[in-house]
């Protein structure tokens, strides 16, 4: 089952944008072809044909074939590793999907799973589970410690294989869509020239708005403004390929990446008030697989429909309250919540909260919700502890279509936005670890006064 179609594949080779098929069964194509809205997203780099000097700065390798060995290794395993699992899932072809397979095989490691800050646990976790030192690599950048440490290997892990995996199979769609394309527009005989500069483009991506919540709305207390960042891959039917307009927010819903888990029964939406954070998170699925579109969803709503909501409806629990501290106790620790907390939360449409960190593991080594310090809430880039809005069921669904102002919007990140935040980060850290070493070096030079 090849990634590319035939027809699709050729166009591609005719004009320089792919690599014929490797030894190893994969394919170099141009970074502007992997998917509807990479043209958008690498719209830097230009669309030179394939050569040694192109090679590693325009194309991206891929599998031939989505259903291969290849696949194996681009998920993230080694080489041996991907050998035996392709080896062990052709005895049960057809009884289970090769993406459950290869990640049951680390899931079945699970009693070795790391999430303590401890680097070299995480890398003995990976290494026994065969991850290829590459996404190793990617995992562990210390740019995205914060979110990491969220949660523990064993999830990072699978997390990553499946969001590759989703990748390639936006590359697979886009391959039928573009040849479908080019097929239409031969029908019209329409000229070479339009079908490469017009087919092949994305006409849907935005470039992604850094100030998300412009100076205006920062000033205007009656607004808030929500943000979600996902893959595209996990957003299927949530946008308008035409208009790029979000269309239907049910591919959102989700349970909570660092807050409340799957405890909370029943489909829920989760977006952050902090802008910072959906882009953090926005970049770390960019760090770990450079296929994927990403984008990051804006919902702008007036505060007074939310705060009209009877009391029952609308539920505030912020750090360092009691109750939070009990709440999160409690459900990280997958134990039933007090009945006074669990009836408040079952009844209400919005949950405004304080987001949990840290993996379930470590919440498993508490004794009592007093043990649930500031160290247990993510945190925004002002070192502030980061909010989530929840809503619950096809109510709260109900409740953002009508009180969504200006439309919803989805932002597309481009590579040359996540290359920019990640460099930032990384000269950031460095002036705090300059800066610590200045402290001591002029602790040292008083002492010898």
């Amino acid at each position: 089952m090849s990634i590319l179609t035939r027809k699709d594949a050729e166009y591609l080779i005719a004009s320089g944008l792919l690599s014929p098929t490797s030894n190893d069964d994969t394919q170099m194509i141009h970074k502007r072809r992997l998917n509807r809205w990479s043209d958008e997203e690498y719209s830097d780099l230009p669309l030179d044909a394939f050569s040694s000097a192109t090679s590693s700065t325009q194309f991206y390798n891929i599998p031939k074939d989505l259903i291969s060995l290849a696949t194996l290794r681009h998920l993230g395993f080694n080489n041996e590793t991907a050998a035996y699992i392709w080896g062990q899932w052709e005895k049960k072809r057809g009884t289970i999907t090769l993406i459950d397979f290869a990640t049951n095989h680390v899931k079945n490691k699970r009693v070795k799973d790391a999430f303590e800050d401890r680097d070299q646990d995480w890398h003995d976790f990976m290494n026994d589970c065969g991850i290829s030192v590459e996404v190793q690599k990617h995992i562990m950048d210390p740019v995205f410690q914060d979110i990491r440490m969220s949660e523990s290997c064993l999830f990072w892990v699978t997390d990553t294989m499946e969001l590759r995996y989703r990748g390639l199979e936006e590359v697979k769609k886009t391959s039928y869509w573009r040849a479908a394309t080019l097929a239409a527009q031969r029908s019209r005989r329409k000229g070479a020239k339009y079908a490469k500069n017009e087919a092949l483009t994305n006409a849907t991506s935005n470039s992604m708005l850094w100030n998300a919540t412009t100076s205006k709305d920062k000033d205007n207390l009656n607004f808030v403004t929500i943000y979600k960042g996902i893959d595209r891959g996990r957003a299927e039917g949530l946008l308008n390929d035409v208009t790029g307009e979000v269309i239907n927010i049910h591919p959102l819903i989700s349970n909570s990446l660092t807050g409340f888990k799957s405890n909370i029964q029943g489909s829920a939406l989760y977006f952050t008030a902090q802008h910072d954070v959906a882009v953090s998170y926005a970049c770390y699925i960019k760090h770990r697989d450079n296929i994927s579109g990403i984008i990051i969803v804006n919902i702008k709503m007036p505060l007074y429909a939310i705060r009209l909501l009877p009391k029952q409806r609308l539920q505030e629990i912020y750090w360092p309250s009691s109750q939070w501290k009990t709440l999160v106790y409690n459900l990280r620790r997958n134990k039933g919540l007090p009945s006074e907390v669990g009836k408040s939360l079952s009844s209400a449409l919005l949950i405004m909260a304080t987001i949990s960190t840290k993996p379930n593991q470590a919440y498993r080594k508490l004794t009592s919700p007093e043990q649930v310090t500031k160290e247990c809430c993510l945190k925004d880039e002002k070192g502030e502890p980061a909010i989530q809005y929840v809503f619950r069921g096809e109510k709260g669904v109900d409740f953002i279509d009508r009180h969504t102002v200006g439309g919803k919007t989805a932002h597309g990140l481009t590579n040359s936005e996540y290359v920019q935040w990640c460099q930032d980060r990384r000269y950031e850290s460095e002036e705090e670890h300059l800066s610590d070493e200045s402290l001591v070096d002029l602790g040292d030079e008083m002492n010898r006064m």
